[in-house]
């Protein structure tokens, strides 16, 4: 019997001699580690939707393909080993199915031109959820604003435009701070704004090296993250030759206090977070570390996936979204949200959930799905889980939109906020009371 042809094959190398064509080849050099996060639409926006939109395409032709070519299904659960840890993966729709729906009566969004690249870009505080608005601009100018909503009625104020591009958010001190940048200018620039008349009030650089973090006009997407405890902000940028800069900030007087450029086998910040005194960092590269605000110096470290997709950290545990890696023929994906200790970094609840994003206050904690999955996608799927249990006990479908998914989930006084840079869309879900 003749052989079948390879239609995925096929597709792939139409799509390779397409790329070709229009995009200059990498340097090796600057390849660090598989990453999910999406390079900035506002640089090549066009040719960077087409591709995201096609190889979505391609991933799922080569889902369908695998899936009917073995006749196999997704499986309903699977084990993964890394470390000295097997995750135990289970099927979503499994654990959705005997699980009540969140009535979307509760479900309520507005349109904004965010982009959000990760978590980075939703803060909270002074009773209101600020997001980054951007939007594509030539180098050198402004591209952005700070957007306050009031998260009742939903109205929005803007600030005016930000000097540079602002890429994080956080709130402390009674004020809100913004980090931005620029292709072409040297270092990062630290915004101080009031939350009542959203003006700038100051502005704290802060150096990455000579030559600047933007050599030779960068267009790579950027690992910026913010987080604040006490009078101390902590910022995780991109220092130099791609080594993580953690960069501590007196509130108090607007001055660099530490600034540590860690080893780069370590990787580059894929999400950061804070509570009771101490900082967690997570990376491209799988490492969890755990950081002393006071003086940037790691307390502990643990290798514990191929790459950390979120971090959130509550009193007595470190939730983390992660990344595993799994064989090419494999039906199931390599996603899991777990719990750790946040005195030993062990893990102390898998719960299997194949999710990216998760977010967590209060005893309340929710994970976001963005990611093609084997060969379909839970892209868009908000589950909440018991912090006890680890189980799913609510969940709400906002796309199934595999191209268009939601990226970025945060979590306030028992609302869950979700921002879609693909759509222009910041969603509010009021949360079950209990």
């Amino acid at each position: 019997m003749a052989d079948t042809p390879d239609r995925v094959g096929i597709l792939l190398r139409e799509l390779a001699t397409q790329v070709q064509a229009s995009v200059d080849p990498p340097d090796p050099s600057d390849i660090t580690g598989l990453t999910f996060r999406k390079a900035r639409p506002r640089r090549r926006p066009l040719l960077i939707a087409a591709l995201a939109i096609t190889i979505t395409a391609v991933l799922l032709t080569i889902g369908l393909s695998g899936a009917h070519g073995r006749g196999s299904s997704i499986a309903s659960t699977a084990d993964i080993s890394f470390g000295q840890h097997t995750f135990v993966i289970r099927d979503l729709d499994a654990s959705t199915a005997p699980v009540r729906s969140i009535n979307h009566s509760a479900v309520a969004s507005i349109r904004l031109p965010i982009v959000s690249s990760n978590h980075a870009s939703m803060a909270f505080g002074d009773g209101y959820v600020w997001v980054i608005e951007q939007q594509a601009v030539s180098p050198l100018s402004s591209c952005g604003n700070l957007a306050r909503i009031d998260p009742n009625s939903l109205l929005v104020a803007l600030s005016p435009s930000i000097p540079l591009c602002p890429d994080a958010v956080a709130y402390g001190n009674g004020s809100v701070w913004v980090l931005a940048f620029q292709i072409g200018v040297e270092g990062y620039q630290l915004e101080r704004f009031d939350p009542v008349t959203l003006q700038m009030e100051s502005t704290v650089t802060i150096d990455s090296g000579p030559k600047g973090v933007t050599q030779q006009g960068d267009t790579e997407a950027k690992y910026f993250f913010l987080t604040i405890q006490g009078n101390d902000l902590i910022a995780a940028v991109e220092g130099q030759r791609a080594r993580l800069q953690l960069v501590v900030v007196d509130l108090r007087s607007d001055s660099v206090m530490h600034s540590v450029l860690l080893p780069i086998a370590i990787g580059q910040a894929t999400a950061l977070s804070s509570k009771a005194g101490v900082v967690w960092v997570g990376t491209n590269r799988g490492w969890v570390l755990k950081i002393d605000p006071l003086s940037g110096m790691i307390l502990r470290k643990r290798h514990l996936a191929a790459e950390i997709n979120d971090l959130s950290a509550t009193t007595g545990a470190v939730w983390a979204g992660v990344s595993l890696p799994v064989p090419r023929n494999a039906n199931y994906p390599g996603l899991d949200i777990v719990r750790l200790s946040t005195k030993t970094e062990e893990i102390t609840k898998d719960t299997g959930l194949p999710m990216v994003w998760v977010a967590a206050d209060a005893g309340a904690v929710w994970a976001l799905g963005s990611a093609v999955s084997w060969y379909r996608t839970d892209a868009g799927l908000v589950a909440r889980i018991n912090s006890s249990s680890g189980k799913l006990v609510g969940h709400v479908d906002l796309t199934k939109s595999p191209d268009r998914a939601p990226n970025t989930i945060g979590v306030q006084n028992g609302q869950v906020w979700i921002e879609n840079g693909l759509t222009g869309s910041l969603t509010r879900i009021i949360g079950p009371s209990r």
